[in-house]
């Protein structure tokens, strides 16, 4: 049944309850309740007329509550949106990097060995305190084989320079759509954050117990980390100027 607090506030309370003490959830006054009766008129004078100055803030809020619940769905669900959208952008540019320096790399560990397997085997004679017809005969081939193959290499790198450079182009286009979404992507994550502070603001000052106190420890450590903290998110360098492709020797 509803009844009515000193200060006309409506609170639900079950039968059983008459003749005992209870607090209005909304000006937090105690009071014994009683049979239901009609809401209050207010009382002249200074007193009352300061009671009700002092819980009109408690009147808004308490009529606000339904939409508040509204406003803490729709403010988190905005704000996981928005840092879920921006870190997969931020990973879309660290990932188009990451093709081209896999790409140069590749390539460049591919023909060291081939060039590197040649120099271990001519090392290898040379160590020999007397070379034979057949060694010399070796190491002529070797030296003619290296020619050979950093000539090969030289060719192959004009023909993978287009390659890494529509790569590296790429990587600049994502990193500019990147940026240019981000001021929308930050503005709807600060939107979300403020509904969602509001929502935990009038929830926890119109309720009682462990409920508002979770609301507004909640609140404070939103505002703090997302405000004043550190920000943990990836944030990758912007692509600026060309890669270092491989240079000829």
């Amino acid at each position: 049944m509803d009844i009515f607090c000193p200060n006309g506030h409506r609170v639900d309370v079950v039968p059983s309850q008459i003749g005992s003490s209870t607090r209005c959830p909304v000006c937090h006054e105690s009071f014994i309740v009683s049979a239901p009766a009609a809401a209050p008129a207010p009382v002249g004078g200074s007193g009352a007329v300061g009671r009700s100055g002092r819980h009109w803030v408690f009147n808004v809020l308490e009529q606000m509550r339904p939409m508040a619940q509204a406003f803490l769905l729709f403010g988190l669900v905005l704000a996981l949106f928005t840092r879920g959208w921006d870190g997969v952008g931020d990973r879309r540019v660290v990932a188009s990097k990451s093709r081209v320096q896999s790409a140069i790399t590749q390539w460049n560990d591919q023909w060291e060995d081939r060039l590197d397997r040649i120099s271990e085997e001519e090392k290898s004679i040379r160590t020999k305190e007397n070379l034979s017809a057949a060694d010399r005969e070796r190491l002529d081939k070797l030296r003619s084989d290296y020619m050979k193959l950093q000539q090969e290499r030289d060719d192959d790198r004009q023909q993978q320079v287009g390659r890494w450079r529509d790569l590296e182009r790429d990587a600049h286009e994502a990193d500019a759509q990147n940026q240019m979404t981000k001021p929308w992507r930050e503005g709807f994550f600060v939107f979300g954050t403020i509904l969602f502070a509001v929502g935990l603001m009038t929830v926890g000052y119109t309720t009682e117990g462990p409920v508002r106190w979770f609301c507004l420890g909640l609140l404070a450590i939103i505002v703090c980390s997302i405000y004043f903290g550190a920000d943990n998110g990836l944030k990758p360098g912007r692509v600026t100027g060309s890669t270092a492709f491989p240079q000829s020797t």
